[in-house]
């Protein structure tokens, strides 16, 4: 998976404002993710390809910072992109351990601090490098705008479009690089009338089921998010 999200922990909801108004600034190309506990940040570190943590060190209790450090650690992350932010001297208490982990700290009035920690640690969104979208088809229309949800979610630079049916998308083709498609679509076609359309190293068919006939089709089943995002960082970044 990408890993281009910024993932900031503070239970100051001002300060979280602050932060992502100026990450924006700096780091355009990467999105802000805002958690105000520990236990929410791992929510979304859990849900989303997340590149670098800034964590306040209480949030609201003294040490849930580095709490937080540990939970990712433990998941992992590579903790040289978690830098932990604290206006307080209690937090001297945590700077062993964010060395044996190889994370950062800084003082909370340290901006320059933060712009040359952000500097070396966090990398921009790569870019595809392959031209045309990644066409979703499915006869299910609440299926595929999840899907659309999910592709954009994980890969903002690819352009996604949809399809109901092998007609739909045949309109689309020139346009299309890679296509995701189940294997059951409307009157009576499947995903075999799609390989008509595209070459079948450019083709995913997600399913419930794996099915026999799909030959050179590569298959994902339904729910395995991680293999699908895999899929699709092959098709538009390798």
């Amino acid at each position: 998976m990408r890993k281009n999200y910024i993932l900031v922990a503070d239970d100051s909801k001002p300060i979280l404002h602050a932060t992502t108004l100026w990450l924006n600034k700096h780091c355009p190309d990467n999105p802000v993710l805002t958690a105000e506990n520990h236990s929410d940040a791992m929510e979304l570190f859990h849900e989303h390809n997340v590149h670098a943590v800034i964590s306040d060190y209480a949030m609201p209790k003294s040490g849930d910072g580095l709490k937080l450090a540990f939970m990712l650690n433990g998941a992992g992350f590579d903790m040289s992109k978690f830098v932990l932010i604290s206006g307080t001297k209690s937090a001297a208490d945590a700077y062993d351990d964010l060395d044996t982990m190889g994370a950062s700290y800084l003082k909370k009035s340290d901006l320059e601090g933060m712009k040359t920690w952000v500097t070396e640690h966090v990398e921009s969104r790569p870019k595809p490098n392959v031209s045309g979208a990644l066409a979703i088809i499915d006869d299910d229309k609440v299926v595929r705008s999840s899907f659309i949800n999910f592709a954009a979610s994980q890969f903002p630079d690819v352009v996604c479009v949809e399809a109901g049916t092998v007609a739909e998308l045949e309109a689309h083709m020139d346009s299309i690089h890679a296509v995701i498609s189940d294997y059951q679509l409307d009157g009576g076609e499947t995903v075999l009338d799609v390989a008509k359309l595209i070459e079948p190293e450019r083709l995913l068919c997600v399913s419930g089921l794996m099915r026999k006939d799909l030959g050179d089709i590569a298959f994902i089943g339904k729910g395995n998010l991680s293999e699908i995002s895999a899929w699709i960082e092959t098709q538009f970044f390798t």
